[in-house]
Order: C-alpha cells, then sequence, then structure tokens
C-alpha cells in the first residue's frame, strides 16, 4: 500500500478500530439505564440517546458517498441541499427529527449502520480505501471519511460523555 498519511494503516487495522471503539461505545452506553439516556449533557446539551442517532446517521452516510463516488456522480454536500458549512444546521435538523424515536429504535439503527458499514469496509479492496481518488472527485482516499464517520467519530463524542458520566455519578467508568 502506498499514498496513505499513515503507512502503518491497512484494512485489517481499520476494521480492528472500527470494530475496537464501536465496542467500547456500547460498553460506555451499558453504563447508562435507560433513563440516563435521555438526560443532556453528555456532550454539550446533547443526550446520550442524541449522540447514538448522531453516529448512526453519520454511518448512513458512507455507503450513499462511496454508491456516488463508484458511479462517478460525487456530489460535494453532506446530504442533497446540506453543504459542508451548514454541518452544525444539519446536525441540529437531524437530532430533532429523532427526539420523538423509541431510544430502542435508535439503538438498533446504530448496531444495524455499523454493521453495513462494517460489512462495506471489509468488502473494499485496498487500493479503493487507501489510494483511490475515484477519477479526482476526492483529494483523499475514502479511508479519511471512514475513520471520521466510524472510531474517530465514536471517540469525538466518547470522551465528553464518559466525563459526563462521571461527573454525574453514572455507572462505572473503570470500563
Amino acid at each position: 500500500m502506498t499514498g496513505t498519511l499513515n503507512e502503518s494503516l491497512d484494512k485489517a487495522k481499520l476494521l480492528d478500530l472500527m470494530q475496537s471503539e464501536y465496542a467500547f461505545a456500547l460498553r460506555t452506553l451499558a453504563l447508562l439505564t435507560p433513563e440516563q439516556m435521555l438526560i443532556a449533557g453528555a456532550d454539550g446539551y446533547w443526550t446520550p440517546k442524541d449522540i447514538v442517532g448522531h453516529w448512526a446517521r453519520w454511518l448512513d452516510r458512507l455507503p450513499l458517498w462511496l454508491d456516488n463516488l463508484r458511479a462517478g456522480t460525487y456530489v460535494p454536500e453532506i446530504d442533497p441541499g446540506w453543504p459542508w458549512d451548514r454541518i452544525d444546521e444539519l446536525n441540529e435538523r437531524n437530532i430533532q427529527q429523532d427526539k420523538n424515536l423509541p431510544l430502542d429504535e435508535v439503538m438498533a439503527h446504530f448496531k444495524s449502520s455499523h454493521e453495513k458499514v462494517y460489512a462495506l469496509i471489509a468488502s473494499m479492496s485496498e487500493e479503493d480505501l487507501f489510494e483511490n481518488l475515484y477519477g479526482g472527485a476526492v483529494r483523499r482516499p475514502f479511508y479519511h471519511s471512514v475513520i471520521g464517520d466510524t472510531y474517530g467519530h465514536y471517540e469525538e463524542h466518547l470522551t465528553p460523555m464518559r466525563k459526563w458520566i462521571s461527573a454525574q455519578g453514572f455507572g462505572s467508568t473503570n470500563s
């Protein structure tokens, strides 16, 4: 493999990092009761449930982005009509859309989305993950998006969530 920013990262390591941080996210969430999953403040004003729904929505985007790249129809937006400079507004819209969904449904969505993305990445070639720029449609190989929407994204929200859990005296953060 050539051309990656981190020559020690390959598909096997990427999949391992995806799975281990996902498992850590589930262990962290298991520290909370269903009622605690609905309390604001886990990261900013978001509840743990909000964060789980947020992760699921970003996971759902990865297969769509890859399909567009493979079809040569890359769209430089997060979602249709949502340019990158409106990311905070889009995240807020998604949180509000998911507010009334049952916790079990949000958790199932996250688990299903993770499984789909994991299977997708497992099916990709090293070249498509780490080298292919899809005819110049992107500036960085696809693995950057994978990191940003999987284990890097989990870590981004787990750090404040675990501090919040500890500060609230919920569960044990020694997992």
